[in-house]
């Protein structure tokens, strides 16, 4: 088989060739659906930030206010909930996993089976390794 030839997914033989204007991947989605996307929400607050000292922090501030979805962490800017909620129990914070459920998200997509924690205990001051 020749350089310009790959196999594909499928194990069939393809020619490999230069990309045209049309296929070129230096536009970002904005470029072709501008209105379509929000505006992200830490666009307004430039101090928000992503560590994840502060990703349990505001996970924590949710689950004292009741209990809380994947989803709902995901919109705080906690991606990685699962992690924080395990990172939290660590530390000592009775955390449990208090159901499953369907959510349906801000571009209408349901997700069946999302986490629903719920925060039943905070450890002693003296021992807590996230301020509140």
């Amino acid at each position: 088989m020749s350089a310009s030839r790959r196999d594909n997914a499928r194990g069939q033989a393809g020619e490999v060739g230069e990309a045209n204007s049309s296929q070129r991947s230096d536009s970002i989605s904005s470029d072709l659906f501008p209105e379509s996307l929000p505006e992200p929400a830490a666009s307004h607050h430039p101090h928000v930030s992503t560590t994840g000292e502060a990703q349990r922090k505001r996970i924590l501030e949710m689950l004292r206010t009741g209990p809380k979805t994947t989803l709902d962490f995901r919109r705080s800017g906690a991606f990685q909930s699962p992690t924080r909620i395990h990172e939290l129990r660590a530390l000592g914070y009775d955390i449990a996993t208090v159901g499953r459920v369907t959510v349906i998200d801000d571009q209408g997509y349901p997700h069946h089976g999302v986490a629903l924690y719920e925060l039943f205990a905070e450890p002693e001051a003296s021992i807590r390794g996230v301020q509140s």
